[in-house]
């Protein structure tokens, strides 16, 4: 048998804008075959990523949701690019608008296995830790801090949900010791992680220094699994947000997980790492 045919991450993104926009006007699937003409099929297949859509009936239904001016340009732009299935770069004039895709894709998830090898995984990172991020790198204007940190935080509403995504999160060593924010940031980040470590959905794993050189040296990314939907890895730069979904892609990055697993620490050794060097950061005696 051959392998059923699997929207593309641009199909996915399209469906579930098609989607949010009908429901947000309290339409029905039944509703918009009366206003279109279209099939329910056909409407079914436009909002789940499915192929035999046309440019013309993603036009029309926009038009019937009153969805006008630059979102209309760029939900059209993401229809002709729908059967694309090659790399998928997001390039944003800010960083919110290039993540879109990423946290659309994390709220589907049904797995995501994060590997840092630079800063603490986005979706366990405290809104000290990230607010400094943001200051301390000074690639981010200061009059604009607080409300990317926001947009950023509410990511971590997926863990939050009734059934949230199972999150593994390999972390470089060299990562829990760089002082991000100064000593009492760094110390309430490492007990989050810890306490995030409790959660029957969460694995936090540590990639110990002195295994030197490994399968993430060249860099973070993120796997996300989904069902009935193909897995993504995501790489992120500074200019953009690299999605991949090709099978070789996907099977090299698979292949670097394996390696992490054998060379990570297990969950409990990883924990007294983190432990060790929270301790190492807490106020003598003493001192104020």
């Amino acid at each position: 048998m051959t392998e059923p045919e699997l929207p593309t991450i641009r199909a996915r993104e399209l469906g579930a804008e098609l989607k949010r926009h009908r429901e947000t006007l309290e339409m029905t699937q039944e509703d918009v075959k009366e206003k279109t003409g279209f099939s329910m099929s056909k409407i079914s297949r436009a909002e789940g990523g499915r192929r035999g859509v046309l440019i013309q009936d993603i036009a029309t239904l926009l038009a019937v949701y009153d969805v006008i001016g630059k979102e209309r340009d760029e939900l059209l732009q993401l229809a002709k690019e729908a059967d694309q299935s090659d790399a998928l770069v997001r390039k944003g004039s800010t960083l919110d608008e290039r993540r879109r895709t990423l946290i659309w894709l994390e709220s589907h998830a049904t797995s995501i296995t994060n590997v840092e090898t630079v800063v603490m995984p986005g979706l366990l990172q405290t809104g000290e830790y990230t607010r400094a991020l943001m200051a301390d790198s000074g690639l981010v204007p200061e009059d604009q801090i607080e409300d990317r940190m926001v947009t950023r935080l509410a990511r971590h509403s997926v863990l939050h949900r009734q059934f949230p995504p199972k999150l593994t999160a390999f972390i470089d060593e060299p990562v829990l010791h760089r002082p991000v924010g100064g000593r009492d940031v760094q110390h309430r980040q490492l007990e989050h992680l810890l306490t995030m470590a409790n959660w029957p959905t969460i694995t936090i794993r540590v990639i110990p220094a002195s295994v030197g050189v490994h399968a993430a040296t060249n860099g973070s990314f993120s796997l996300l699994r989904f069902t009935g939907a193909r897995p993504v890895v995501y790489v992120e730069s500074l200019a953009a947000g690299l999605f991949l979904e090709e099978k070789p892609e996907i099977t090299a990055y698979e292949k670097a997980m394996g390696l992490l697993e054998k060379s990570a620490l297990d969950e409990e050794e990883s924990a007294r790492t983190i432990a060790r060097l929270m301790f190492k950061l807490e106020p003598e005696e003493g001192t104020t």
